[in-house]
Order: C-alpha cells, then structure tokens, then sequence
C-alpha cells in the first residue's frame, strides 16, 4: 500500500496568506503524488480531511524573526511544537492549536512539517510572492517524492 501524502495550505486571498494557496495550485499543475488541502485561515478545517496520513506537510505564510520572504521549514512533532512556545503561523486561531487539537485527536504522523516564508506587514507583490510560492513548491515536491528510505 502507498503512504498516503498530505500537503495543507494554510491561507486566504490576501497578502501574504496567499501563499498556501499559491503553492498548491502550483504542486496540482506539476501532477504531484499527494492529496492537497486549501484551508482557510482559521487552520481547522484541514484535521478531519488530513486524517490519517503517512506524510503530512503544511504550507502557510510565518510570522518569525528574519527578511520577508525568506523561507524556512519546520521538521515537527506535536510535542516540540506545543511545547515550543510559539505559534509560527500568521493566522488568528494559530497552527499551534490546531496542532494541539489533532494531537489530542490522534489524528497526527509522529513527525510532520511545516514549509513557510516569512511575511511582512505589508502585502507582497506579485513577483515576490510567486517566487516564494515557487521556491517553496519545488522543495516540498523534492522532498514528497523520496522514498521512507531516503529520508
């Protein structure tokens, strides 16, 4: 049987909270091996339609010290991530909690990921957020397509 692959976009039409979305669209135009997710904002949406998943990877605009646009990814299990003291997402009900709910759900691989760039208070422009989306994109499909044996 094959792992089942989860790749979540966290997101809305607006700013920086593009980006989730924008990754997706660009991982369904490649014909990537996973099952995408579009969430809105609020980061609940996704626990029922992600359960139960082998590799479970979420896209989503950060808020964390460093340059706008800069991307960085996460390599998490439940634990480190509430333990860890900050949310990392830029939405209001926050990554972390809905974290936390799943975990307490036992809806969670044991390591998942979270792939994101860092936002500005400012909206991004179009080339900015396209390069992100594109950098980003081409990461997580390298990274879905290695074997468990590779990782």
């Amino acid at each position: 049987m094959n792992p089942r692959c989860v790749i979540v976009g966290l997101g809305s039409p607006h700013g920086w909270d593009r980006l989730g979305w924008q990754v997706l669209d660009l991982l369904a135009e490649e014909g990537i091996d996973a099952e995408l997710i579009k969430c809105n904002a609020s980061g609940l949406d996704w626990i029922e339609r992600a359960s139960p998943a082998d590799r479970l990877t979420f896209i989503d605009a950060l808020i964390n010290p460093g340059t706008p646009g800069e991307i960085q990814r996460y390599e998490l299990t439940a634990e480190n991530l509430i333990s860890g003291g900050t949310t990392l997402s830029s939405h209001g009900f926050g990554f972390k909690y809905s974290v936390e709910l799943s975990h307490a759900l036992r809806q969670l691989p044991p390591t998942f990921f979270l792939y994101g760039a860092l936002a500005a208070l400012e909206p991004p422009t179009d080339a900015e957020l396209e390069n992100a989306a594109r950098e980003i994109a081409k990461r997580v499909a390298n990274e879905t397509r290695r074997t468990p044996a590779d990782q």
